[in-house]
């Protein structure tokens, strides 16, 4: 199941009020923009939204209203949940059209029983979502799909240490139910637990891998830190990822690796682990090549795209790099707009001619944003409107 139309807003009506207005997404997109230009808010509220129909996490904000198209099997999939004060107000799910669910104010309302063929009257508590309360794959198999897509979406932010500072005990158990994917702060166990399911291919595919994006690695492996000191000291040893690079004889752990390898190894390793074992329904890495130089920011953000396609995973990254603008096309990109409290996104799917006339001026990418190109046809646009 993947996002084709996203609506958010919070606040409505009060003086810090803020929407996501009419935002739509493809199978690859790419956030742009500067900063405080909502790319990483946009990414938190869909991993919300995710969280709320899997049953991760109840309502965490006082105030909300999603308005979301999923595209899955041919079948549109529309879902709306607003609340207030930390209670549903409305809730509403339509499958091609066809009502499913309604929820109203009074926390009563509707939902459709496959197994008797009609809607059935429920009622549920004030500060609970529906469909993911409602598990019950009999008369309700079209919430799974939901809730399945809200379980299984990655979220990495590439501009933090992804782990590089956290070790392994040798006795924590590998099984994939303990970990909590994606897990930047298990990236050791992850990498254990890959090579207990898939030892030559999972360790052959973070090699190649790294290599694509520009890192020489010869080899990737667990051993004990033998210089660590603990206090109190531990009676087990204290195991660290290793790389051993081409031209480097011996091979280093994790805390000598520079920030920008560490990052890209643990981001692949993860990613390459979900699709071993659980394949993720989207992808959101915010900042997605922060601190890499050109060559490998470019090289790295295609290898991500190539496996998110291979998958048919949906890929949704955010950044305002200039080595990352020029290396994905701009069919895939997405630029937020905001506009008093409304942020509003322009993309390939909604403004098809300003991005084609912008092709035809021979420009990089990354000129899209820094010339007066958007600025201008935003304004002849808005002259033609009035």
């Amino acid at each position: 199941m993947k996002i084709k139309k996203f609506n958010y807003s919070q606040y409505i009506g009060q003086p810090h009020q803020w929407q996501i207005e009419n935002c739509s997404f493809g199978d690859i997109n790419l956030i742009v923009g500067k900063n405080a230009t909502g790319k990483t808010r946009t990414l938190n509220v869909i991993r919300a939204l995710a969280r709320l129909v899997s049953q991760r996490e109840k309502l965490r904000w006082s105030d909300g209203t999603y308005d979301v198209q999923f595209s899955s099997n041919d079948q549109t999939i529309s879902y709306k949940l607003s609340y207030s004060n930390n209670v549903v107000v409305n809730e509403e799910l339509f499958i091609d059209n066809e009502l499913k669910l309604r929820r109203d104010p009074d926390s009563t309302g509707i939902i459709y029983a496959q197994d008797h063929g009609d809607m059935l009257k429920f009622q549920s508590p004030n500060n609970e979502v529906v469909v993911a309360s409602r598990d019950d794959a009999i008369q309700h198999p079209y919430l799974q799909t939901l809730q399945s897509w809200g379980k299984s979406i990655s979220r990495y932010n590439f501009g933090t240490d992804l782990g590089v500072k956290t070790l392994y005990l040798p006795d924590t158990s590998s099984e994939v139910s303990d970990l909590d994917l994606p897990s930047s702060g298990q990236v050791v166990h992850i990498f254990s637990a890959g090579i207990d399911r898939h030892p030559d291919l999972f360790k052959q595919t973070i090699i190649d891998d790294m290599r694509n994006v520009g890192y020489k690695l010869e080899d990737v492996f667990v051993a004990p830190i033998q210089d660590l000191r603990t206090e109190p000291r531990l009676p087990i040893d204290i195991l660290s990822l290793f790389v051993s690079e081409k031209g480097i004889g011996i091979p280093f752990p994790q805390i000598e690796m520079s920030q920008g390898m560490f990052r890209t190894l643990s981001i692949l390793i993860q990613v390459n682990f979900s699709l071993l074992v659980a394949t993720p329904s989207c992808i959101l890495i915010d900042d997605i090549g922060e601190g890499l130089d050109y060559e490998r920011s470019s090289s790295f953000v295609k290898v991500i795209m190539a496996k998110a396609t291979d998958a048919d995973i949906q890929l949704i990254m955010t950044s305002n790099h200039n080595f990352i603008m020029n290396a994905v096309p701009i069919e895939y990109w997405i630029i937020p707009q905001p506009q008093a409290g409304i942020i509003v996104h322009l993309n390939y799917r909604n403004s098809k001619k300003l991005f084609d006339d912008f092709e035809l001026t021979g420009l990089g990418n990354f000129d899209l944003l820094t010339s007066d190109y958007l600025l201008q046809k935003l304004e002849d646009q808005n002259s033609s409107a009035t």
